[in-house]
């Protein structure tokens, strides 16, 4: 134990010199977190002023259970270096991880990168993967389908087909064009009157 006496905080105050390691405030009349048996609960140092922890790198607590919980770590790196770690229960700590960045110790970066993940049109998943929003594709939702703007946003393929994982539309039957905005020639409801083929431009190449 140090020597009873007297000694200054930073700012300059004189306070007390405890004679024991967990006994704290300016006359000693305080314990620290944890009591004489496990200060800090033994990741942490007493601040003789405030009575409080001051916990080892990577060790975190809420109010009476201090320095209790160790931080996730990847690389060495506390959630990364892309998070901040919270204590959510004795023992228990997790990351808040920073924008464009998910996983337990925040170690994966959303596709599109952390800068624009998923490129503004999708969500990021736990393993980094975008879920796109319904009218765009590819694996970083940077691609949208073709079509026109409606109320709710881009209508993939004017509603005549289906957008393909490449960004592509695949037209329905009567329909042509790169966003299937295109008729095929009709009649009496049956495309080229039945003797032809409907091109991608929506004409007609007659084949009799």
């Amino acid at each position: 134990a140090a020597p009873a006496g007297d000694a200054y905080v930073p700012d300059g105050t004189r306070i007390c010199r405890c004679e024991t390691s967990y006994a704290a405030g300016s006359n000693c009349s305080k314990t620290c977190p944890g009591g004489s048996g496990n200060v800090c609960n033994g990741h942490g140092e007493c601040l003789y002023a405030s009575a409080g922890c001051q916990c080892d790198d990577g060790w975190v607590g809420r109010t009476g259970e201090e320095c209790s919980a160790t931080c996730p770590r990847v690389g060495g790196l506390i959630c990364g270096g892309n998070g901040v770690c919270t204590p959510r229960a004795l023992g228990v700590a997790t990351c808040t991880c920073a924008t464009g960045y998910v996983g337990a110790s925040c170690e994966e970066e959303c596709a599109g990168g952390a800068a624009n993940p998923c490129a503004g049109h999708g969500a990021c998943r736990s393993d980094g993967s975008c879920l796109c929003d319904q009218s765009w594709r590819t694996g970083d939702c940077s691609v949208g389908c073709p079509g026109r703007l409606g109320y709710l946003g881009r209508i993939a393929c004017n509603s005549h087909g289906s957008c393909t994982d490449s960004g592509l539309c695949e037209c329905d039957e009567r329909w042509r064009g790169v966003s299937c905005n295109l008729t095929c020639p009709q009649k009496d409801g049956v495309v080229c009157a039945g003797n032809g083929i409907c091109d991608y431009a929506g004409n007609c190449s007659c084949t009799r």
